[in-house]
C-alpha cells in the first residue's frame, strides 16, 4: 500500500512539474478517457454531500471527492473541477489515521474551485479546520506550516494520531514547490 501511494504521489509531483497546476498526472495519460464532472462525482465513493472541508478562516468550503483512478489523468483533472481530493489509500476522519487532501491554487482551468487553495498560507498554528463527513463534523488545528519540494514523499508518511494534511502547489501561479499544511484532531 504505501508503495502504491508513493508511486500516485510522486506521478502527482511529476505531473505537476511537466504539465503545469492543471495537470496532475501527466505521465499516467489516458486518453480515452470523456468522462464530465458529473461523472467522476457519480463515481465517487461518498456523495459529495456527505464529505466536505471547511476552513472559516478562509472563507472556504469545498467537496472532498475519493475514489477516482489516479492512473485516469482526464478523470482527475475532472474531479479537481468539482472540489478537492483525498489521496487514494488515505484515512478518513475518525479512523485515526493520516488524511491527505490536494487542490489547486491555481489553475489553467476555469471551475469553482480553480483557486481553492490560494490562500491556504494565510492559515497559522491553532487556526481550525473541519471537515463534515457522514453527519459528523471533524475538527482538526494547525500545528505546522511548511514548504516542501515537489518530489518530498515524506508528507505521506503514517501518523501515530489522527491528522490532516492539506497540499497545494506554491507559489500561486507556480507549480516549483508545494505548501503543506499539517492539522491535527482535536
Amino acid at each position: 500500500m504505501r508503495k502504491l501511494l508513493v508511486t500516485i504521489f510522486i506521478g502527482l509531483m511529476i505531473g505537476l512539474a511537466v504539465g503545469g497546476a492543471g495537470s496532475y498526472f501527466l505521465f499516467w495519460k489516458n486518453s480515452n478517457s470523456e468522462a464530465s464532472i458529473a461523472e467522476v462525482v457519480a463515481d465517487t465513493k461518498v456523495d459529495q454531500d456527505e464529505f466536505i472541508l471547511f476552513i472559516d478562516k478562509l472563507n472556504l468550503t469545498a467537496p472532498i471527492i475519493t475514489g477516482v483512478d489516479p492512473s485516469d489523468e482526464k478523470r482527475y483533472n475532472d474531479a479537481l473541477k468539482g472540489g478537492v481530493l483525498l489521496m487514494p489509500g488515505m484515512a478518513h476522519p475518525g479512523e485515526g489515521g493520516h488524511i491527505f487532501i490536494y487542490g489547486h491554487s491555481s489553475s489553467d482551468v476555469q471551475s469553482d474551485y480553480d483557486k481553492i487553495f490560494a490562500t491556504l498560507n494565510d492559515l497559522n498554528n491553532d487556526d481550525e479546520i473541519k471537515i463534515y463527513y457522514h453527519g459528523e463534523e471533524y475538527a482538526y488545528k494547525v500545528a505546522e506550516k511548511k514548504i516542501i519540494v515537489p518530489t518530498d514523499t515524506s508528507v505521506l508518511a503514517k501518523t501515530a494520531s489522527e491528522t490532516l494534511t492539506l497540499m497545494t502547489c506554491w507559489p500561486v501561479g507556480t507549480d516549483d514547490q508545494r505548501l503543506v499544511i499539517i492539522a491535527k484532531k482535536i
